[in-house]
């Protein structure tokens, strides 16, 4: 559970458990049972938020739900134990145990770059598995990366996606442009490594190699600067990218393009 209001109980899960067509009903661990409704959702990364009615719970019911904590961005570190909840085993209300083998603070992902952590502990990125700590800290979800390279589940922390679960939880949209790039020392900006097919970026021009170094009026000189941009750009915004692209005779040249951001 992301939080608890006067009005609502919203809560993070996978899109596949939340479709649309059908009655959405949530059950809670005391027994409870309530109809919900999808708030927002993120169909590129699979995930929802639900939105439980507060006014078709007890008061005794809602005293009795809190919140989920999550970890904080030191807290992900190798040798840390968890506990990996969901449907790690392809079932639900399965667990599972296992430790943080192997941590990236920045590692790219769509339209920026993530923090994750990967470990050898069973996980079902389709139904949902949440990795929380000892203390019942929710560290990460497990998501695929197209590319992943490490053996083992991939688990993004919380804090990573935070812009984008404050879109779904205030029923709004997040932008997406469909690029994944890596910080680059010389020239400093962020290299394009690959683009989604047929995604903003692709139908505006970009290409892979290509290095950004500005948006609009903002440099560009890292990822962090990129998840900035990136949380300020709305759905069907349009905004000019600076480019650097390598040429046969002349080496970088310095190029502009405009690209409307789309639904992620």
């Amino acid at each position: 559970m992301l939080e608890k209001n006067e009005d609502e109980i919203l809560i993070l899960t996978m899109i596949s458990v939340a479709d649309p067509s059908d009655s959405i009903k949530v059950k809670f661990d005391n027994g409870f049972e309530s109809e919900a409704f999808i708030k927002g959702k993120l169909q590129r990364d699979k995930l929802v938020v639900l939105s439980v009615p507060a006014a078709e719970m007890s008061v005794v019911h809602l005293m009795g739900f809190s919140p989920c904590e999550i970890a904080e961005p030191e807290d992900i570190k190798s040798g840390v134990e968890f506990i990996a909840a969901g449907s790690p085993l392809g079932v639900e209300k399965t667990y599972d145990f296992g430790n943080i083998g192997y941590t990236i603070k920045y590692e790219s992902s769509l339209d920026g770059a993530v923090q994750c952590f990967y470990s050898k502990v069973d996980a079902s990125e389709e139904f949902g598995t949440f990795a929380f700590d000892l203390d019942g800290r929710l560290l990460g979800i497990a998501l695929s990366s197209d590319t992943q390279k490490i053996i083992g589940t991939r688990f993004v922390y919380t804090g990573s996606l935070t812009r984008l679960i404050d879109d779904m939880k205030n029923a709004e949209t997040s932008s997406y442009i469909g690029i994944k790039g890596s910080n680059m020392i010389n020239p400093l900006g962020v290299y394009v490594e690959d683009i989604d097919m047929d995604s903003p970026a692709y139908l505006a021009g970009l290409k892979k190699g290509d290095i950004i170094v500005g948006a609009g009026e903002k440099a560009i000189s890292s990822n962090d600067d990129l998840n900035a941009f990136m949380s300020e750009l709305r759905p069907e915004e349009t905004v000019t990218l600076k480019i650097l692209r390598m040429t046969a005779r002349e080496g970088f040249a310095e190029m502009e393009m405009e690209i409307t951001a789309a639904v992620r």
